[in-house]
């Protein structure tokens, strides 16, 4: 029995050490050192991929960089419009919801952001709009979200708190401010 209880305290110690980690966690500068690494890295094959999956992934770094995937941002195909900005996901929604506010039919999945019937220099067009205007808060993105509920008690929260919330956990402004100041710079 007094080793379950040391067993408990140490489990508790973990998971108040990952919450304090989480809040401090500066996720800009973490997703950016990530895409750093990711297009400044050789062929960093995984040690677990047995020979068949070591092929796939040569396959496909090959192809990535043989199709300037590493270099291109945005590119056209016919009248779509597909934006790979290579950071997280709270970035790349940020992005989504910035062009849908420039009147732009984006969406995104897989952290690829696709623009429905457009072209590359409408995409610059907003792109150099949002970066004109004024720096919005993330709550002010998630209220233009229609459904903000996402927690058990969500529904009883009231709209602005709800949308802070929301924001803080899907969206990163700055962070898409910066790509989009560095695709225009």
């Amino acid at each position: 029995m007094p080793q379950l209880i040391h067993i408990k305290a140490i489990k508790k110690r973990l998971w108040n050490t990952a919450d304090t980690l989480r809040v401090n966690l500066n996720y800009s500068s973490y997703e950016q050192s990530v895409r750093k690494h990711l297009t400044t890295t050789q062929r960093a094959v995984p040690v677990y991929l047995d020979n068949v999956a070591k092929s796939i992934f040569d396959e496909g770094i090959e192809n990535f960089h043989t199709l300037g995937l590493d270099k291109s941002k945005v590119l056209q195909i016919g009248n779509t419009v597909h934006i790979l900005p290579w950071l997280g996901d709270r970035i790349t929604n940020t992005i989504t919801i910035l062009l849908r506010q420039e009147g732009l039919a984006a969406d995104c999945f897989g952290g690829v952001i696709d623009i429905r019937n457009s072209s590359i220099e409408s995409f610059h067009q907003a792109a150099d709009s949002i970066l004109r205007g004024a720096m919005p808060q993330a709550s002010e993105l998630a209220s233009s979200i229609p459904d903000t509920i996402i927690e058990k008690h969500d529904p009883i929260l009231p709209k602005d708190l709800r949308d802070l919330g929301y924001g803080t956990r899907f969206f990163n402004v700055n962070g898409a401010w910066q790509w989009f100041s560095e695709l225009s710079g």
